[in-house]
């Protein structure tokens, strides 16, 4: 009886998961990439460029720099800065604001020019407490890390809108 009741329950949230639309990203229900092939070019080395290329990878052939590609990424300096948002009575920093902006742009093959020169820019606030002074450092490269992420996702999303002219 118990056996029957967590296969019905395990049944049951399959269902309500599959209802709802729920899929993974690069499965056959998502929309397609009008193009093939993407270079990245610019700031190949940061931590946001290999991100971008592994969110694209399975989307999009991912073509080395030098080669023809029918899209073209190009990334800016990627700045990664820390402000002080607020002390404590004391006089200590109780808080920062974590700001990451990246300038990017789109060509095509052919050098149209897919997406104008566009800065990105996502901040987040660090938190500090009394007594955790050696785990900012590690906190902060997280961060910055998940900044990185979503600036990668923000990215694909302007990709996806990308159209080539033979798919118009």
């Amino acid at each position: 009886m118990i056996r029957y009741l967590y296969r019905s329950l395990l049944v049951c949230s399959v269902l309500v998961v599959t209802a709802c639309g729920f899929h993974l990203r690069g499965s056959p229900g998502s929309i397609p990439m009008t193009f093939k092939t993407l270079s990245i070019v610019g700031e190949n080395k940061t931590v946001l460029a290999q991100t971008l290329a592994d969110v694209m990878r399975g989307q999009v052939i991912m073509i080395p720099a030098p080669a023809p590609a029918e899209v073209i990424v190009e990334l800016g300096k990627v700045e990664h800065t820390k402000h002080v948002s607020t002390k404590d009575s004391q006089g200590r920093v109780s808080e920062y604001r974590l700001y990451s902006n990246v300038t990017i742009q789109a060509y095509a093959a052919n050098k149209d020019q897919l997406i104008k020169p566009v800065t990105l820019s996502i901040s987040r606030t660090l938190s500090t407490g009394n007594g955790y002074d050696t785990g900012i450092d590690l906190e902060l490269s997280r961060l910055y890390g998940t900044m990185d992420a979503e600036l990668a996702n923000q990215i694909q999303y302007r990709l996806r809108a990308i159209k080539l002219n033979a798919q118009k």
